[in-house]
């Protein structure tokens, strides 16, 4: 016996249907590989490209965590490092800028943890858990748009600009990813 299904139902399962192979294709399927659970991550990001205090807030929220007993680890991209593009590298003292970049070099020494830096930052948390692997909480440095990073918090910094006046060509993220 065939069911009939009312015009609403119908474009209700449409819609569905579409919203699973949008899903399926935003997935990094590079991290669908088994591997042990990392310990929690919180993304520090921006919606707007550059300059928003994402690295003072880094910092300070690394520093509470400490503060409170959490051996805690960041990971970030390390701009102006000395790497090759696909590599990662784990510093468990702050680093030279020379080596990491400027930032990651900052950000190691005034949050006193370990660090590892890499374009991916999937790649970077890797290095970090083989490097510290009693890292109990990581702290990413703009990683809202790497998909293939898993994360259980985020925190996304606004300046003064906000999103009233700014142009979408200059968000580094999707609006509808806010909640």
């Amino acid at each position: 016996m065939t069911a009939l299904i009312s015009g609403r139902r119908f474009d209700q399962i449409q819609t569905a249907k579409k919203a699973r192979r949008e899903n399926r294709a935003c997935i990094d399927h590079s991290a669908l590989i088994a591997a042990p659970a990392p310990p929690p991550i919180v993304v520090v990001g921006n919606l707007v490209a550059g300059g928003t205090g994402k690295t003072p807030i880094v910092i300070a929220i690394a520093r509470e965590l400490r503060a409170r007993g959490w051996q805690t680890g960041l990971i970030a991209r390390g701009a102006g490092a000395s790497l090759a593009a696909n590599d990662a590298q784990a510093f468990l003292i702050p680093p030279d800028y020379r080596i990491a970049g400027d930032e990651a070099a900052l950000m190691a020494r005034h949050a006193a943890c370990p660090i590892a830096i890499g374009r991916r930052r999937a790649q970077a948390l890797q290095s970090l858990l083989v490097a510290a692997p009693t890292t109990e909480i990581i702290i990413s440095d703009d990683g809202l748009q790497h998909r293939g990073l898993p994360r259980d918090l985020e925190f996304i910094v606004f300046d003064q600009r906000g999103l009233g006046t700014v142009s979408y060509t200059h968000l580094t993220l999707p609006t509808k990813r806010i909640v």
